[in-house]
């Protein structure tokens, strides 16, 4: 086509490109003066009714997906006999112009390869299959983001089947005979080359085609000719990437192999568990190669120990940022990996299982009905058994010796619900999970018999005479022990530590336990008889569930450090007996290790947690969700007109703000990746947000920003009412801060005494005073501060785990905030009178981040839900 030609209200202006489904030119759009990219069926292909029925479906297919990862259509029309696609222009350079220059580094094969799994997620979620994934359909922007191009191919697939995510979602022929094979030879998936139907998984077979190819600089099937070529695919393993590219890590490499492999049961059940791997392999690749805790042999303890509380929501919440993780052995070992099963696939959490003594059986907790319970089936998989019918949560399953019977914790006397920290991080569930009593059940259900008050994680001894559990009795968190017939407990524990989650060693002479003090977690061990423990690790943020190995001669836990993976340390004697090796290398939350009885295999959870924003009407008390990602949305803010919305959002694998309208749709990025907090500015033109550690403040459009100069601030600064301060504090400081903008002065506020740190604080309408989140060593309070600096004075009493205010704009003396991150609360502050907001949600979840809109009918927040899955190694 000639410049200058019109279809419809766009005018060409010179080509771009050409394929075999389409040629692409440069275009004008005149009503809205902008750039584009217009898509025309070749003229000599127009009478071809499939071809034209193709074509039509990539815009259908491409028009239903609404993802920064993937171009955007914004027109499909028809002129002169001539149909047409009217798409984003996107700049930059195509995948394969990169790599004519070779290989990519790795840092820079992360970031893409992020970018192009959250894109096809988003697809593979809406039924819908790429099929000509490559590199010539891949543009790289200058500023790195990803873009997919060309569903030319694509295949519009029923929707997973609601039961699970490994389902195999069935094709429909829509102008594709079966057998007929499409796309290119050199990425086709070995079910593509034979034309047999396509699901999600035959685009991972591509992508890892692409993965491989960026690593090593050539194609993993790269043949003379085409028909030897399809054999390699079919046949043939591409050359190791150890050996074509040294450079990779590990990690990296097991996920090409994955996606390579020619069974598609072997590749990834969920392309969603794809991208989540590799996004969090790209936040945190340094970690990966990174050393584990150290082990030591009873050394003695130099530092002092404090009674110890909560780990801090921010450690959690990146906990829970979390993808299911790679099943791997630890750096720097050889040999192939071991086999890795899933074992449950329903929708929602399922965690903590537990190997009954034979090895045949499996029990676990999942939230299905909405409450928790316990279910057992077999470990292969197998249509689950209730243990315990009823409508309290009831979990941390441990068979008897003799696989009779198993012990749990349960909420029945105690409102029926564990509070279990709602899925905020696990040692918070550890501290606020009270309410529960152990219970003993047959092991495939019958009547309950309550064994004692105030007890969680039980564990038997190998010969079924005792029961190990952890026990809050006296406000302090020790380990006892009591006869599984009932009678009185005795003390195991009793120290400064907070002991948690035991474990009986199989020769019955030792207890390994999780201990936490000071800020750093530990795997000890203590004679089940009494005595003194022994330090076996040190240096974790914490640790997780020991788990004795069946002969005794190690034990698995998790230990989180950046990430979640489970971990297994050498013991001899209750001592250690070498440095702990890492078992599993993914990016997520990895946790609840139980070893089978034979040592044979060991079964985990992988845990995550997908947050979305909802809008609370009132005083109706109406509920409505805005965002329905997989991703994490969260921290809503409204924009003064109460049209759009700015929250956090790691839909491109960095967690960033974006704008997103009161429909749910995201309309653009605002900052860079791994920005939080984000603040409107009173007339809306500007936003604040923290990068880094360091404020910016920049206008909409400019994702530059501006640099304040305030370092080390530990949350977003919020302006003040009329937008000339803003206020901030640095991690630890007892005290708030403000900002003037115009003048670039600090001033300090008065401090709280005894704060570990400060957050969320927010104005009064009138700018007299803020109020604020103060953390102290197992609390959280809120605290209002005179903006002349006088004295603090504190809202709420501590007694409850009160977090997150907002000061209504329209109303001075009502302040919103949540109270144990499930409810939602207004507080008077002239009064202190609470009352608690109409919401009601069944399942695992907690609340985070609330906000008013500006007249105060309205309430913003983000709802998170814990999900997970249970995997089995066999070694």
């Amino acid at each position: 086509m000639s410049p200058g030609t019109r279809l419809g209200s766009y005018e060409i202006l010179s080509p771009l490109g050409a394929g075999g489904m389409g040629e692409v030119y440069l275009a004008r759009d005149t009503r809205l003066g902008r750039e584009v990219a217009v898509k025309v069926l070749p003229e000599g292909l127009a009478g071809d009714a499939d071809r034209l029925k193709r074509f039509e479906k990539e815009a259908r297919s491409t028009s239903a997906l609404n993802h920064p990862n993937i171009v955007t259509i914004h027109e499909i029309g028809s002129e002169g006999g001539v149909s047409y696609i009217a798409m984003e222009r996107v700049e930059g350079s195509t995948l394969r112009e990169l790599l004519a220059a070779g290989p990519l580094p790795t840092k820079k094969i992360l970031s893409i390869a992020a970018q192009v799994a959250e894109g096809l997620a988003k697809a593979h979620a809406a039924g819908i299959v790429h099929r000509d994934l490559k590199p010539e359909n891949l543009m790289v922007t200058p500023d790195g983001l990803v873009k997919i191009l060309d569903f030319g191919l694509a295949k519009l697939a029923g929707p997973p089947e609601v039961s699970g995510e490994a389902s195999v979602a069935p094709t429909v022929s829509g102008g594709t005979e079966p057998g007929m094979v499409m796309g290119t030879v050199a990425y086709m998936s070995p079910e593509q080359a034979v034309g047999k139907p396509l699901d999600f998984r035959s685009d991972q077979f591509s992508f890892g085609a692409v993965l491989y190819e960026m690593a090593a600089g050539r194609r993993p099937f790269e043949r003379p000719t085409r028909p030897e070529t399809l054999t390699a695919i079919l046949r043939e393993e591409p050359e190791p990437l150890a050996s074509v590219a040294r450079a990779t890590p590990a990690p990296l490499r097991w996920i090409v192999e994955r996606c390579l492999a020619k069974d598609p049961e072997e590749r990834y059940a969920s392309t969603r568990d794809l991208a989540r791997d590799l996004g969090q392999m790209a936040t945190h690749l340094s970690s990966m190669s990174a050393p584990g805790p150290a082990a030591v042999e009873g050394a003695p303890r130099s530092r002092a120990l404090a009674r110890t509380g909560l780990v801090l929501l921010g450690v959690a919440l990146v906990l829970l940022a979390a993808g299911v993780a790679l099943r791997l052995r630890g750096p720097g070992r050889t040999e192939a990996p071991p086999r890795v099963t899933r074992a449950t696939f329903s929708p929602g959490l399922q965690e903590q299982p537990a190997f009954s003594p034979d090895g045949k059986l499996l029990a676990y907790v999942t939230d299905e009905r909405g409450n928790l319970d316990i279910v057992v089936q077999p470990r292969g998989g197998g249509a689950p058994i209730q243990v315990v019918a009823t409508d309290a949560d009831e979990a941390q399953p441990a068979w008897s010796p003799d696989g009779t019977r198993i012990a749990f914790c349960s909420a029945r006397d105690h409102g029926g619900r564990l509070n279990f920290a709602l899925g905020q991080d696990v040692l918070t569930e550890l501290v606020d999970g009270r309410g529960g009593d152990l219970f003993i059940v047959p092991a495939l259900g019958g009547t309950a018999v309550k064994l004692v008050e105030d007890g969680y994680y039980p564990a038997w001894s190998p010969d079924g005479t005792r029961i190990v559990y952890q026990s809050n009795r006296g406000d302090k968190w020790d380990l006892w022990t009591i006869s599984p017939e009932g009678g009185q407990p005795a003390r195991l524990t009793n120290d400064a530590d907070f002991n948690y989650q035991p474990s009986w060693s199989p020769d019955g002479r030792w207890i390994a336990y999780a201990s936490r003090a000071g800020g750093v977690a530990n795997v000890r061990v203590i004679p089940a008889a009494g005595g003194a423990s022994a330090e076996l690790t040190h240096g974790a943020t914490f640790v997780l569930h020991p788990s004795w190995s069946r002969d005794g001669r190690s034990i698995v836990y998790s230990a989180f450090e950046n990430v979640t993976n489970l971990w297994e340390l050498p013991v001899s004697d209750g001592r250690a007996a070498g440095s702990p090796r890492r078992i599993t290398l993914g990016g997520g939350q990895d946790v609840d290790a139980a070893v089978s009885h034979d040592g044979k295999y060991i079964a985990f959870a992988t845990n995550r947690t997908n947050g979305d924003i909802w809008e609370l009407s009132l005083p109706s008390g109406a509920l409505r969700q805005v965002s329905s990602e997989t991703t994490l949305e969260q921290y809503p803010e409204l924009s003064p007109d109460g049209k759009t919305l700015l929250v956090e959002s790691d839909r491109t694998g960095q967690l960033a703000i974006w704008t997103l309208d009161l429909s749910g749709r995201f309309r653009e990025q605002v900052s860079p990746g791994r920005a939080m907090y984000a603040h409107w500015s009173p007339d809306g033109r500007q936003v604040s947000y923290l990068l880094g550690g360091t404020i910016r403040i920049h206008p909409l459009g400019n994702v530059s920003g501006a640099d304040t100069g305030i370092r080390n601030a530990g949350w977003a600064a919020p302006f003040s009412p009329d937008g000339s301060t803003l206020a901030f504090a640095a991690p630890g400081d007892p005290a708030l801060s403000l900002y003037t903008i115009s003048s670039r002065a600090v001033r300090r506020l008065g401090a709280v005494p005894g704060t570990s740190s400060m957050g969320d604080a927010t104005w009064s309408p009138d700018a007299s005073a803020l109020v604020a989140q103060v953390q102290k060593e197992t609390t959280r309070e809120l605290w209002i501060f005179p903006a002349d600096g006088s004295s603090p004075r504190r809202l709420t009493n501590g007694e409850s785990e009160d977090s997150h205010p907002r000061w209504s704009s329209v109303n001075a003396d009502e302040i919103l905030f949540l109270r144990d991150h499930r409810r939602l609360c207004v507080i008077s502050v002239s009064t202190g009178r609470i009352r608690e907001l109409p919401f009601q949600m069944d399942g695992t979840y907690f609340l985070d981040y609330p906000s008013w809109a500006r007249d105060g009918k309205r309430i913003f927040f983000s709802i998170h839900r814990k999900a997970g899955n249970i995997y089995v190694i066999e070694r």
